[in-house]
C-alpha cells in the first residue's frame, strides 16, 4: 500500500447545520456521499481542504464530520451499523467509521467532543493508527486530552509554547485560504455593497471577546456597520449593537458577505496575547476585502 491514510475528525456548528439543511431539505433523504459532497462544497470551516491539499502528496483522506446527524445516520444505515443510541451516536458512529477506514494518521480537531479515553480506546482498537495529531487554537480547560496526542498543532505561537512547556511535541501551523472559494462566488448584478462588516461571534463567557465587544460598540457610533453574528440575545452591556445585528452567515454565504464588504472588522480572542492567528485573516483577505484588525 503506497498511500498514507489520514482520518480527520471534527464537528460543525449546530446553528450552521440547521441553516444548511433548511436551505437543502431534500438532502435529508440523500445518501451519505451526496450529503457530504454538497456540505463540503459549501466551504464551512476546513471543509474538504485537507483532502484536496494532501491527495497530490500521496495521502488518502477521510473527513469525519461527526455531528452531522442526517449524514452520519445515512452512513450507519448504508453500512449496517446499529450499535449506537440517541445519546452516543456522535462518538460511536465516528468511532466505527475510523476503524473501518484503518488510517495511519488520526487528526482530532475537536477536543471537547472526543475525550482522552475515546482517543485512547480508538487507538487500541485500530492498530493501523501510527500517529495521532491534535489541533488547539483557543483557550482550554481540560488538558488531559492532549496527553493522547503525539503532536499538538496550533495557529497560536503562544499555545505552541504552552504545550511545549508541558512536554508535548507541538508545532505552529497557520490557517490558509483555498482559492476555489473565489471561483464559487458569482457576483450578482445589483448586489448591495456593505460599507463595513463584522462576521463572527461575540462571546463574553470566559472573557473571550470582551475587547471585541468594546471595539464594536465604539465603531458603530462612528461608521455605517453591519454585524453578522449568531447571537440571539445580546447581553445588556452590548445591547446597543442590536440595531446593527444581521443574521449569522457561514460557508459560502460568509465568503459572499466578505466579498461584498468594502471593509471588514476582525479581532482576536483576548487571551491570544500578541499573535494574529485566526481564520478571518485569511478568509477576508483571500476574498479581496480590506481587513481592519487589532494590532498584533
Amino acid at each position: 500500500r503506497c498511500a498514507l491514510k489520514l482520518a480527520y475528525i471534527t464537528t460543525v456548528y449546530p446553528i450552521y447545520l440547521q441553516k444548511f439543511y433548511t436551505k437543502n431539505p431534500t438532502l435529508l433523504q440523500e445518501s451519505f456521499e451526496s450529503q457530504k459532497l454538497i456540505l463540503e462544497y459549501d466551504a464551512f470551516g476546513w471543509a474538504d481542504y485537507w483532502q484536496v491539499a494532501l491527495q497530490p502528496l500521496g495521502y488518502e483522506v477521510f473527513d469525519v464530520l461527526a455531528n452531522v446527524k442526517p449524514m452520519q445516520l445515512a452512513w450507519a444505515a448504508e453500512n449496517g451499523f446499529r450499535n449506537f443510541t440517541e445519546e452516543d451516536w456522535i462518538q460511536r458512529i465516528s468511532f466505527e467509521q475510523i476503524i473501518r477506514f484503518r488510517p495511519d494518521i488520526l487528526f482530532v480537531d475537536d477536543y471537547f467532543s472526543f475525550s482522552a479515553d475515546w482517543v485512547h480506546t480508538l487507538r487500541m482498537r485500530c492498530p493501523s493508527i501510527r500517529l495521532v495529531l491534535g489541533w488547539c487554537a483557543a483557550p482550554y480547560k481540560d488538558a488531559s486530552i492532549f496527553k493522547e496526542f503525539d503532536v499538538v498543532l496550533s495557529c497560536s505561537p503562544e499555545l505552541v509554547q504552552d504545550f511545549a512547556a508541558q512536554g508535548h511535541a507541538s508545532y505552529h501551523l497557520n490557517h490558509a485560504f483555498d482559492p476555489r472559494n473565489l471561483q464559487k462566488i458569482v457576483d450578482k448584478p445589483g448586489s448591495p455593497v456593505i460599507d463595513f462588516s463584522f462576521v463572527g461571534q461575540i462571546m463574553l463567557a470566559n472573557n473571550y471577546h470582551v475587547k471585541r465587544a468594546q471595539m464594536l460598540t465604539e465603531l458603530v457610533q462612528h461608521v455605517n456597520m453591519e454585524i453578522y453574528s449568531p447571537m440571539s440575545e445580546l447581553p445588556n452591556q452590548i445591547e446597543q449593537l442590536k440595531p446593527f445585528l444581521r443574521p449569522s452567515v457561514f460557508g459560502l454565504e460568509m465568503f459572499n458577505t466578505l466579498k461584498r464588504s468594502k471593509m471588514t472588522f476582525n479581532s482576536h480572542i483576548d487571551l491570544s496575547a500578541n499573535s494574529a492567528c485566526n481564520m478571518r485573516l485569511f478568509e477576508a483577505t483571500g476574498m479581496g476585502t480590506c481587513l481592519v484588525t487589532d494590532w498584533k
